[in-house]
């Protein structure tokens, strides 16, 4: 399918999430506030940044903040190898810490932190992926049909893009109607392909990037299928006999234009609110042979805003050193006034502490251990940053009946 006819500039639908999107904020904010509102939330070393919806970006830091940049276009910012990255207002990916400058890049792409070094990224347009030095100049760049808007994500020592943009499925909830019909793997040294799946249509991936999930098997991700009558599921694929295959599945939500949002993976299992625009419930899944079997839990949460690309609004907390007895998530509550912390073991998932928010949360929800201890931050609509210090406690094994 020739990239003309599968890609116009605009639709109604795409116009029709957008405007979604516009009105949920214009009603948190007041139309004369959209400017100030936090769209993303980054931790960087004792502090954060944020980027506002004006393209400004402030550098918070024991309880002073001061201006890093404006223009800054996208939809977020990125803390990697000592250097805070963001889009120019020239589309170039440049350090807003320091001086380097790299290529044009996809606007609403998040580039990747490699172990390597380097900086993995999506090229303006979708045409290409690049490997970038500490210095932000091309390494290595190579053709690929990507997703405008994909996240590359490093699993193991391979690099998963979403792939082969169509639009066979115009569900349009993350901001257009271009989905995914596919997933390329590649090396992350040279960007030469591993292998690539191949969704049959009508099915697509509907989400811009993979969940790692080496509980599959080598290289092991969780993909989101959807498909026009069935809605959302989830799969797990891995690397089989120099292919990447299906290796488990959970069962479809089962009726078309049926989302969910996957957003973490810990050992064998992994987290997404269903239906997140409804209501939720939130899933766990678990890892059981060649299935994925869900468990949901109606605690009044959501992990995204309709017509957003910000895929973030829910986090898996970083343990402590040693690790912890439970899963412990950060996820708002459905008016995005409370950030909900939730508390997972074997025996099911359950609010153990409601953070209240002065405005409603406008951006990520973004968590870091500093100076030895969890601070969790939320941009607020308001255009201020919310700050929570968490206690190790949250990781105790659960109290005896």
């Amino acid at each position: 399918m020739s990239r003309s006819a599968d890609r116009p500039p605009t639709s109604p639908r795409r116009r029709r999430a957008t405007r979604l999107l516009l009105a949920s904020l214009a009603t948190l904010l007041g139309p004369a506030a959209l400017a100030a509102a936090v769209l993303w939330v980054e931790p960087v070393g004792s502090g954060a940044a944020t980027l506002a919806a004006d393209g400004q970006v402030r550098l918070h830091t024991g309880g002073s903040d001061r201006l890093l940049a404006t223009g800054v276009r996208g939809d977020s910012v990125r803390a990697c190898h000592g250097e805070l990255l963001g889009i120019g207002a020239d589309g170039r990916l440049r350090s807003l810490t320091g001086d380097a400058v790299g290529p044009a890049v996809g606007l609403h792409s998040r580039p990747a932190c490699l172990a390597s070094g380097g900086v993995a990224a999506i090229g303006a347009g979708g045409r290409n992926v690049m490997l970038l030095g500490a210095d932000l100049q091309v390494v290595t760049e190579v053709p690929l049909d990507a997703l405008p808007d994909a996240d590359p994500t490093p699993v193991g020592d391979a690099l998963a893009v979403l792939s082969a943009p169509t639009q066979r499925y115009r569900h349009g909830i993350l901001g257009d109607e271009i989905e995914a019909g596919a997933v390329t793997l590649l090396r992350q040294s040279d960007l030469s392909t591993l292998a690539t799946l191949t969704l049959e249509a009508p099915a697509v991936i509907e989400q811009r990037r993979v969940e790692p999930f080496p509980a599959a098997g080598p290289y092991g991700m969780l993909l989101t299928r959807s498909t026009p009558s069935q809605g959302a599921g989830v799969l797990a694929v891995a690397l089989e006999g120099g292919a990447l295959r299906v290796v488990a599945s959970a069962a479809p939500i089962g009726s078309g234009e049926r989302w969910l949002n996957l957003f973490a993976a810990v050992g064998e299992r992994a987290y997404a609110v269903r239906t997140p625009h409804s209501h939720g419930p939130l899933e766990r899944y678990r890892l059981v042979g060649d299935r994925l079997v869900a468990d949901r839990y109606a605690l009044g949460v959501t992990n995204h805003r309709i017509g957003s690309r910000d895929l973030d609004l829910g986090r898996l907390l970083p343990p402590p050193a040693g690790g912890g007895a439970v899963d412990v998530l950060a996820l708002p509550s459905f008016d995005l006034r409370h950030v909900q912390i939730v508390a997972c073991d074997a025996h099911g998932c359950a609010v153990t502490l409601a953070l209240a928010l002065a405005a409603p949360l406008s951006s990520d929800l973004a968590a870091a251990w500093q100076d030895g201890q969890l601070r969790l931050y939320a941009g607020e609509a308001d255009g201020s940053l919310q700050s929570f210090t968490l206690g190790a406690d949250l990781w105790a094994p659960p109290a005896a009946p």
